[in-house]
């Protein structure tokens, strides 16, 4: 009887984490962190996570709202009809379609975005989604092969989320590469147009102050 006891703890399924939220602020996942190899965010000794600045300028603020709202309002359909299991997504997905497609789309100004999923059990005994949300993308590193790291808090510990925790992150790249697992940040673009653009007025007192001489007008009668 003991033997089959401890047979039935061993093959119970592991559910843990799909339930509870597991990516939380951890201030030590910088350390082993790789690289990020965008030259612009090189040269301008930016984290990608900086890139949030720039929609603070009214300009691309409302291009990238505009740019959301036309996706939001794209039509969406399943192509394949299961019968009950096709209209429950469906009314999964119009329930979360908010959150699941601003989430994702949040890849293209940052080149990648992460988003975990909470589940619960509803009153049809159906497993279906709690919450879904956004998580800060400075707390998890995509790698070249498709996997996807975070550092549990006080940990320096490599975790990849899809095999420890799948079906529960979802990540979202914009046109990644082999050597930029990152994606293609959108904002990158844009950011020496919008830095000599707020700090012109900066630069010019700067350069009167290292450049301009006073000049002495005098007149008489």
């Amino acid at each position: 009887m003991a033997k089959s006891k401890n047979k039935q703890k061993e093959t119970k399924p592991k559910s843990a984490g799909l339930m509870t939220s597991v990516a939380v602020e951890n201030l030590a996942f910088a350390m082993g962190r790789a690289a990020d190899v965008d030259e612009v965010l090189r040269q301008a000794g930016l984290s990608r996570q900086r890139l949030s600045v720039l929609m603070t300028d009214d300009e691309i603020s409302q291009a990238m709202e505009t740019r959301l709202d036309a996706v939001l309002n794209a039509p969406w359909r399943f192509v394949e009809d299961h019968g009950e299991q096709t209209h429950f997504l469906k009314e999964l997905f119009t329930k979360w379609h908010f959150e699941i497609v601003s989430g994702a789309w949040e890849a293209c100004p940052y080149g990648y975005s992460v988003l975990e999923a909470n589940y619960k059990i509803d009153e049809n005994s159906r497993f279906t989604l709690a919450e879904i949300m956004v998580k800060p993308l400075e707390w998890f590193e995509p790698k070249n092969n498709g996997e996807l790291i975070f550092r549990k808090p006080q940990s320096s510990a490599e975790v990849n989320v899809f095999k420890t925790y799948p079906l529960k992150f979802f990540l979202t790249r914009r046109k990644p590469s082999y050597k930029q697992p990152y994606g293609e940040a959108l904002l990158t673009k844009l950011y020496w147009i919008w830095y000599f653009k707020t700090s012109s007025t900066k630069f010019w007192v700067k350069f009167l102050e290292r450049f301009g001489s006073p000049l002495l007008i005098g007149k008489v009668g």
